[in-house]
């Protein structure tokens, strides 16, 4: 099984969840549907911590999590280094694209964060 954590804000449709499942390789997907609303004067990563914790038994679980970011820029990096240090690795990034005329999203791509982050190493 696979676990989507859903932090975009937009629900998942079946067109989407089927793409996901092609993708994966795997038609038994977990899609964790998470609302995301931050204020913008409180400290954006104590509230990311506080809408992430009550997934940390997902989380430091072992498997890959897939996680849909939110749009908010901060709070998007927030969620990646909570995940990262919860997990220990980098979470596998869902990237979904709005389609213009029907006006739902739509599978992009699929980012190992955690290969990007061992290639980047290389680097050094």
């Amino acid at each position: 099984m696979k676990t989507i954590l859903n932090l975009s804000g937009h629900s998942l449709i079946t067109e989407t969840v089927e793409a996901l499942q092609v993708e994966l390789r795997d038609d038994d997907i977990n899609v964790i549907d998470q609302k995301v609303s931050i204020r913008r004067r409180l400290p954006v990563y104590t509230q990311i911590k506080d809408i992430l914790s009550p997934h940390n038994e997902e989380l430091r679980s072992g498997r890959r999590v897939y996680v849909i970011l939110p749009g908010l820029k901060i709070a998007a990096g927030c969620v990646l280094a909570y995940i990262h240090g919860v997990s220990g690795r980098f979470p596998t990034a869902v990237e979904l694209v709005r389609d213009p005329d029907e006006g739902v999203y739509g599978l992009h791509a699929i980012h190992d964060l955690e290969i990007y982050r061992q290639e980047a190493r290389n680097e050094r």
